[in-house]
């Protein structure tokens, strides 16, 4: 068996030395990116569909039950919210695992937030019902189409001896990572959601922002500003309205195919009540109905006085004498009344939103984007004197033009704004492009070409090698030393004498002998020692 085993592995090494060293390095390049499409084909095929396991609500929690389900061979993922991830065929049996060591893969529960023992004291069993009320946040918001994942944080305020304490809200703040963009009415009932589940009477001490940064929803801000967002919107709207007319009307004329507008409309949301009263008299009277009247009249007479003043008694008939007293009369007479007349009340209410067009304003620019191709600029002679690269550098620049007056003026009829409040400018501008590269051109497409050429005869020419049957080629027996000197000895002429002085023929070959076959020499004067050591 050793023999086989050597005897193929002999096999496989000829087979690999009869290429040379190019064929070698890209024999070995094709099998390893063979090997590398096969790992990232088995990576992708083989991939795992992953199931959300649980929502932890801390790292502690993520370490214990991802030990206990890697203790059960179950593989489990984390991600950056603390969820818990297992391959879909590995669903059921993580569940299992989890609910015989009395844990739910639904998520910190109620059941968990309410749990308690005689040891528990208030601010525990406070800290559980807040981490409850985050997971079931963060598993009512992720049930959302909008937002992907969720992590939410309530900060309840500290219990103190002060009486404001029991009367602060919870803060609350989210960090939504979104799919796709919320509108803000959105945001405002997610917001009230929050509000509204945690206990807060509004919603000021809620905050939402996504993974970006931005802020969605404040509360504090929204409910202080609620007014002036909508008047925003409102003003927003009514520009937008013209914006829209005076962009098609511009349009229409043709003359441009790029309009920027911008418009400051004078916008009143004040709310104003006029009440406007009027009274009128019946017909056939002047003054009007009577409807309560109030006369009184008194008469009076001087008469003579008589008796003595001062402070005596006097008798039951007392006068007193009243000097130049002429015995003359007197009357009084006051009199009221209460007129019904006809009345009108007229009450006008203004609707927030009115537009003051005279103190309003617009400005507009109109562009006329000109296409020129570097075949049509050959064609009509622009780069007779100039390279394309340097027409491009010399037209570049927008070109300031004049805009008719007649634009002017109906832009300004159609807006309704003066047209001493409109401002027109134009411009002339070009947009260049140089000739398109066709791939029969392109340098890096011929070299991709050939390349491919090149690879696939090389690929060939392997193939064509491996499956030819090996020729068996015949090596001759290698010659003894003895064999060698024997054939140079033939090959010379005979030995003559040695002569010490000058070198004889024989003593030349013996040195040509040595230079051309050091390794036979060496060999030869081995093989002496051994035979005179023995």
């Amino acid at each position: 068996m050793k023999d086989r085993l050597k005897a193929i592995w002999e096999k496989i090494k000829n087979f690999w030395l009869k290429f040379n060293k190019k064929q070698r390095i890209l024999f070995v390049t094709i099998f390893v990116v063979i090997i590398v499409v096969i790992i990232v084909l088995s990576k992708v095929i083989g991939k795992k569909d992953m199931v959300k396991l649980r929502a932890c609500s801390n790292e502690t929690e993520v370490v214990e039950i991802r030990n206990l389900l890697n203790d059960n061979n179950i593989s489990a993922t984390v991600d950056e919210y603390n969820n818990i991830f297992v391959a879909d065929s590995d669903y059921v049996e993580a569940k299992l695992v989890l609910g015989s060591n009395n844990i739910s893969s639904a998520g910190y529960t109620l059941d968990d937030a309410v749990s308690s023992s005689l040891s528990t004291t208030e601010t525990v069993m406070k800290e559980k019902y807040t981490a409850y009320l985050e997971s079931k946040f963060k598993q009512d918001l992720e049930s959302m189409d909008a937002i992907k994942s969720a992590r939410v944080n309530i900060s309840y305020p500290e219990t103190g001896n002060s009486i404001f304490s029991e009367t602060q809200d919870a803060k609350i703040t989210a960090v939504l990572d979104l799919r796709k963009e919320l509108s803000d009415e959105q945001a405002e009932a997610i917001g009230l959601l929050l509000a509204t589940n945690v206990g807060n009477d509004n919603t000021n001490s809620v905050i939402i922002v996504d993974s970006q940064s931005n802020v969605l929803y404040s509360g504090n801000k929204a409910n202080s500003s609620f007014t002036s967002n909508s008047t925003q919107k409102v003003k927003a709207m009514l520009e937008n309205a013209i914006i829209k007319g005076a962009e098609d009307l511009i349009y229409s004329t043709r003359l441009y195919n790029d309009v920027q507008i911008m418009i400051n409309l004078d916008v009143n949301f004040d709310n104003v009540e006029v009440v406007d009263h009027k009274y009128t008299a019946p017909d056939g009277t002047d003054n009007g109905l009577p409807t309560h009247s109030y006369v009184i009249n008194s008469e009076g007479q001087l008469a003579t006085a008589g008796g003595n003043p001062g402070t005596e008694s006097n008798d039951s008939d007392t006068d007193y004498d009243i000097i130049n007293s002429d015995g003359k009369s007197s009357t009084y007479t006051l009199s009221k009344y209460d007129w019904v007349q006809n009345e009108v009340i007229t009450t006008t209410s203004k609707t927030p939103g009115e537009v003051n067009l005279k103190n309003s304003s617009m400005a507009i620019v109109c562009i006329k984007n000109t296409i020129l191709t570097e075949e049509e600029a050959e064609e009509q002679g622009l780069l007779d004197d100039m390279t394309w690269e340097e027409y491009k550098k010399a037209n570049s620049e927008p070109v300031e033009t004049t805009v008719q007056d007649n634009i002017l003026n109906a832009v300004a009829t159609g807006s309704g704004i003066a047209a001493g409040n409109v401002s027109i400018i134009a411009y002339n501008t070009m947009t260049f492009f140089d000739k398109e590269v066709t791939s029969s051109s392109n340098p890096w497409f011929v070299i991709q070409i050939i390349l491919a050429v090149l690879i696939a005869g090389v690929l060939i020419f392997i193939i064509i090698r491996s499956t030819r049957p090996v020729a068996v080629e015949e090596t001759e027996p290698e010659l003894s030393v003895e064999d060698m000197l024997a054939t140079t000895k033939q090959q010379q002429p005979p030995v003559e004498e040695i002569d010490l002085q000058d070198k004889s023929e024989t003593r030349k070959a013996i040195e040509k002998f040595v230079d051309e076959n050091p390794e036979a020499v060496a060999l030869l004067l081995r093989n002496w020692l051994n035979e005179g050591w023995n």
